[in-house]
């Protein structure tokens, strides 16, 4: 076989996706036939390979976005594929509907967020909504929230539908987990977006409600310096 130009380069990978192959499929097979596998032991499979597949340099589930490309500011993933890695997502879901499942779909939807927020942002507002209608009580659609608005505003910029969701979020779920960091990426796009009266009026807002935490700190630190435009500037979330 010849190989042209640059079409080598990814030949060390080829191990590597022909184990991930077989890897998937046996996973899709085990998803049929749980009907007779105990929850718990289905569950430790279930999660085991999604994040080995969409596994988050960041850590599982550590909601901060401290490790990000130098370049683009957004997070890295210690596996590319991540079109697979929804697709792993929505075929457990589809395979575990029963109440045993529950945290666990819990999980998968918060999951597939991280993943969808820097591969798919348009599919973002869909994942809510579905998570929502099954769990409208959830600790963790505010945090989905906070990565759509950062889909809207960093990964795919849409000014109008960062606001839209910002609004959302901080009504819906004034105590959440994420309305700092929310604060802290709307200040961020607005700035980014030239709209600096309003992103200084959201960087006073977060001195005002979160005075003694690192958001303050970089909230002073961007009205100080109103020229710089980065997604990774004076925020580690």
């Amino acid at each position: 076989m010849i190989v042209c130009g640059n079409a080598g380069a990814n030949l060390p990978e080829i191990p590597y996706i022909l184990q991930a192959s077989r890897e998937l499929s046996q996973y899709e097979s085990y998803l049929q036939g749980i009907a007779g596998q105990r929850p718990e032991d289905v569950i430790k499979r279930a999660r085991t390979t999604i994040i080995k597949y969409s596994k988050l340099l960041d850590g599982d589930d550590n909601r901060s976005r401290e490790n990000k490309d130098k370049k683009s500011g957004l997070p890295d993933f210690s596996h590319k594929d991540l079109r697979q890695a929804l697709h792993l997502i929505d075929v457990t879901l589809a395979a575990t509907k029963s109440p045993a499942y529950a945290h666990m779909r819990e999980w998968l939807y918060y999951r597939k967020a991280r993943v969808a927020a820097v591969f798919a942002p348009d599919t973002m507002p869909d994942i809510y909504t579905a998570m929502s209608a099954e769990f409208p009580a959830s600790k963790l659609l505010d945090d989905v929230l906070a990565e759509q608005l950062f889909a809207q505003g960093i990964v795919k910029p849409n000014l109008n539908a960062a606001r839209a969701t910002f609004n959302k979020l901080v009504s819906t779920y004034p105590n959440g987990n994420a309305v700092d960091n929310a604060y802290s990426w709307m200040a961020i796009i607005l700035r980014c977006n030239g709209q600096l009266q309003e992103a200084d009026k959201i960087n006073r807002e977060i001195i005002r409600r979160f005075g003694m935490t690192r958001h303050a700190a970089y909230a002073r630190a961007r009205m100080a310096d109103p020229k710089t435009c980065s997604a990774q500037a004076y925020s580690d979330d």
